[in-house]
């Protein structure tokens, strides 16, 4: 995953999704440090099947996860 780059705009866009969903850690580290996750999670899962469930899933394997 060293190849991913991560944009400032896809940080904004996941800092808004934090702040309406989970303000407590609406921060640009943890932005950054979701989204890394979350590509690597969803690597071999369609886009087109991505609900709100299964990314409040994610989200919570993320925020259990020892950073």
């Amino acid at each position: 995953m060293s190849d991913y780059e991560i944009t400032d705009e896809q940080i904004e866009v996941m800092l808004r999704y934090l702040q309406n969903f989970h303000p407590e850690q609406a921060t640009r580290e943890f932005a950054e440090n979701w989204l890394r996750f979350w590509k690597a999670k969803i690597r071999d899962t369609s886009v087109k099947n991505l609900d709100n469930d299964t990314m409040e899933e994610m989200f919570e394997a993320f925020t259990k996860l020892d950073r």
